[in-house]
């Protein structure tokens, strides 16, 4: 395999990673290790009760539980605690530059609609919002990293990278965080890293 390294040829910046680490409360961290060992949960808050069939399923559900959020059998989404709202609404107030914005589950959108208003904008149809980001105008630029992780040059916008929820797919969080990245920063004459935060739990 011939790999060619572009910071050989360019003068491109480092990368810079940023994990925003939360902790889970006494007892919502007892209630995820409970779901993790018997792979059920009940939520109180909803009344709704949450069951992994086998530990595929599982993964999935404890990312969502990170996230805030948990879909049942029936796709109802019983909410769990705000706890990466809170940091996003934190960044919204502070931020002195926009957001792309990933996110792993429908109802993570949802939240962060909800919860940033009209500064976040969903990645889709709308023919200007190229135009509008790339000139600074959307705060919080959001999409699942699968819709926007190829083809398209963002870094006229900004260099933040921000993940709402984790990932196990290696190329969904390479390509996703190259939208902004180091190499497209520096072909436009920008002498800014890639700064990739992460909401960890």
């Amino acid at each position: 395999v011939l790999v060619i390294d572009p910071a050989e040829y360019m003068d491109v910046e480092e990368s810079i990673y940023n994990p925003i680490r939360v902790e889970l409360s006494a007892p919502l961290q007892k209630q995820y290790n409970e779901f993790e060992s018997d792979m059920f949960i009940e939520i109180e808050a909803s009344g709704g009760d949450i069951e992994a069939p086998n530990v595929a399923v599982l993964k999935g559900k404890l990312a969502q539980f990170c996230n805030g959020a948990v879909y049942d059998a029936e796709k109802n989404v019983h909410e769990i605690h705000d706890l990466k709202l809170d940091v996003l609404k934190e960044l919204a107030e502070t931020a002195t530059q926009p957001f792309l914005l990933a996110f792993s589950y429908r109802h993570d959108w949802t939240r962060i609609k909800r919860t940033l208003g009209s500064k976040a904008v969903l990645f889709g149809d709308d023919p200007t919002i190229l135009e509008r980001w790339n000139a600074g105008e959307i705060p919080f630029l959001c999409a699942h990293p699968a819709s926007i992780g190829h083809g398209l040059s963002l870094q006229h916008g900004s260099n933040q990278v921000l993940w709402f929820g984790s990932t196990y797919n290696l190329e969904h969080f390479l390509q996703f965080n190259e939208r902004v990245g180091g190499v497209r920063q520096a072909q436009s004459g920008y002498n800014r890293p890639l700064v990739c935060h992460s909401i960890v739990v």
